[in-house]
């Protein structure tokens, strides 16, 4: 034990490369005291200008931070030229300590754990990330940090989200430099890794291969070294579930798949609509969110026994600081330490906890997750509890409820199973979120409800149903994407491409181009005539080519008497007869048009998806009376057909 300033330290319970952190006891007047983590910059750290902001800067930003998942920062100052922070303590373990233990152990972390745990740290992310300064700005707090080293379980069940030391902040006082990444690789977003522009949604990206991770009991990132971890994660690839043979529901799954998306719209967008997906999952399988105390008792019960014997052993000294003025104190901590020597313990014989931000070692040996050894079933470790008198009571009342519950008539209801293409699209039913899909739907009254399905990059799909007593009604929605990607070619390669008169790059390249609107491609290519084409992305091949027709060479003849004239042809073309029968046409015109078929006008305007004509060849003409812009073109229908063209007026 030692004086801090106005801070007891009362043991050293973690040191890393930055700052050791103690558990500590704030001494004030009328006997006040409690116990807080002290955590001390390292003195070789106190001259380095930049290590002072960034800790202070870690210190602004979590002070705010006032919520049950966030590890709460209570103090900044300096002390005998050490800068330090005070924050609440947490016994317990950081997730990467439980799973060191549980690979130890030879045993599976629960399913309800893994969710229960990520859904509250998402609860703190979320008010992190919406957090608000005192006039009302939006802080932009981005953690940059999320991993397993940096979310506390406590052995009483509480979580918390810590260590905001590189957070990235409008008001922050130090930042990144231009150029550096920072972060650890295995948790990093692609976007991130490439050192483009981030937003909030990385952090989602984080969460999700911390998820991952916390499922299959193995790193996500299989790289030798941090080098070959960020080629691999700039990509965004990652092993799904079933190749690592980890057996994981369907639903689940879908929902740690949407938050790794590469493309960040294709992610969850909120750290709060990726944690309701996740309550929304437990309180369907499980009823409800598990007490992470009894896990934690179980996993660790020599540590809790120690912790709670540290607990007593203080509580003691801390008895006498309350009462003792500063003198007294000093007094009181040095009969301690000589006690402590007279005994043998030393000063600091309480249990070294694991702290956020900090790895023992044993977590360091956790890094070996890549190790592909096949985990045996988890043995439920089983807890023997006396059951009180109310308790044997309150138990029979329930088996005899459940009893007479057939003899209750309850109203007939129905089942809904709900899958979508692709997976994981949020399910709302009658305009209420039910989480993603595939979703099972139970209990819901007969009649007719709507099911609607969205996902990020995709147009939302709609549809209608009738749920009756006692059947099982399935249905499977179909998102088509909100964009096509077309990759576009030209012979020769390298022509300048626009789309709709805007340049889009030189070919070969990518387009992603709206699913329904006609657009108007052009190559340009020096020496070669320009080529345009008219068509609608959805009805267009995912690969084309654009052939292009060299400029034609002019041979100019001196002796213009030589040149002879095409002779006129005399005969006349007898149209062939048209077959009986009638066909549709679906036309679509940039701008509109007004529709003609051989020469007489229809009354109709495009765009049209079923204009009926006579089987056989007919000349189109569509007109735009405001602009007088016009096309004409030939169009052979077969009976029963529908032929589809779209143009561009000219």
């Amino acid at each position: 034990m030692q004086r801090f300033g106005r801070y007891v330290l009362l043991e050293q319970v973690a040191c890393g490369g930055m700052a050791e952190i103690w558990r500590a006891a704030a001494v004030g007047a009328a006997g006040f005291s409690r116990v807080l983590a002290v955590k001390r910059m390292l003195p070789h750290l106190a001259a380095q200008p930049s290590f002072v902001r960034m800790f202070v800067d870690e210190a602004k930003i979590a002070a705010v931070l006032n919520h049950p998942n966030i590890l709460q920062v209570l103090d900044l100052g300096q002390h005998a030229g050490l800068t330090f922070l005070t924050m609440e303590f947490v016994a317990g373990r950081s997730l990467s300590g439980i799973l060191t233990a549980c690979l130890e152990k030879k045993l599976r972390l629960p399913l309800p754990f893994c969710v229960s745990v990520v859904a509250q740290a998402l609860d703190g992310l979320h008010f992190a990330h919406e957090k608000r300064d005192s006039q009302d700005r939006p802080m932009k707090i981005i953690h940059r940090d999320i991993s397993p080293q940096n979310i506390m379980v406590g052995f009483d069940g509480t979580v918390r989200l810590a260590d905001f030391g590189i957070a990235k902040a409008a008001q922050r006082t130090s930042d990144t430099a231009e150029g550096c990444i920072r972060g650890k690789a295995s948790y990093m977003a692609p976007e991130q890794v490439r050192a483009e522009a981030f937003d909030q949604r990385a952090d989602l990206y984080a969460m999700g291969v911390v998820l991952y991770e916390l499922l299959s009991m193995k790193c996500m990132r299989r790289g030798t070294d941090d080098l070959a971890v960020l080629m691999e994660a700039a990509t965004g690839a990652y092993a799904r579930f079933e190749e690592r043979g980890v057996d994981i529901p369907q639903e689940l799954a879908a929902v740690v798949y949407q938050a790794l998306g590469a493309d960040r719209d294709a992610r969850w967008q909120t750290a709060a609509e990726f944690s309701r997906a996740l309550r929304m999952l437990q309180e369907r399988n499980t009823g409800g969110s598990p007490p992470l105390s009894d896990f934690m008792n179980q996993l660790f019960p020599e540590e809790v026994a120690a912790e709670l014997a540290a607990q007593r052993r203080f509580a003691v000294a801390m008895e006498k600081f309350a009462s003792a003025n500063t003198m007294e104190i000093n007094l009181i901590l040095s009969r301690e330490g000589a006690q402590a020597s007279a005994q043998g313990r030393g000063p600091l014989s309480a249990p070294s906890l694991t702290l956020p931000g900090q790895s023992s070692a044993l977590e360091e040996d956790a890094t070996e997750w890549v190790e592909e050894a096949v985990m045996e079933p988890p043995a439920e470790p089983q807890v023997r509890r006396r059951r009180s008198p109310l308790a044997l009571f309150l138990g029979m009342a329930a088996v005899l409820g459940a009893a007479l519950v057939p003899l209750l008539r309850a109203p007939p209801t129905g089942t809904v199973v709900v899958t979508s293409s692709p997976p994981g699209a949020l399910i709302h039913i009658d305009g209420e979120p039910r989480g993603p899909s595939p979703v099972t739907l139970t209990e819901l009254p007969p009649g007719a409800l709507v099911v609607n399905a969205t996902a990020a990059g995709f147009e939302a799909a709609t549809q209608q149903l009738t749920v009756t007593a006692g059947d099982v009604t399935a249905v499977s929605l179909v998102l088509q994407p909100s964009a096509v990607t077309i990759m576009l070619t030209t012979s020769p390669a390298g022509a300048v491409v626009k789309v709709d008169g805007v340049a889009a790059g030189t070919a070969p390249l990518l387009l992603r181009l709206a699913r329904s609107t006609l657009v108007r491609l052009t190559a340009e290519l020096t020496g070669y005539l320009p080529m345009d084409r008219a068509l609608i992305p959805e009805q267009a091949p995912s690969s084309m080519t654009l052939e292009l027709e060299p400029v034609p060479v002019v041979i100019r003849m001196e002796n213009r008497a030589h040149r002879r004239r095409p002779a006129l042809r005399t005969d006349r073309v007898t149209p062939s007869p048209q077959p009986s029968g009638t066909g549709l046409l679906a036309l679509q015109s940039k701008p509109w048009a007004r529709i003609f078929v051989d020469g007489a006008d229809t009354g109709r305007f495009t765009p049209v998806t079923n204009l009926q004509v006579p089987t056989g060849q007919h000349t189109v003409r569509l007109v735009n009376e405001e602009t007088g812009l016009s096309s004409e073109f030939s169009v052979d229908v077969a009976t029963g057909a529908t032929v589809k063209a779209a143009r561009i007026l000219n």
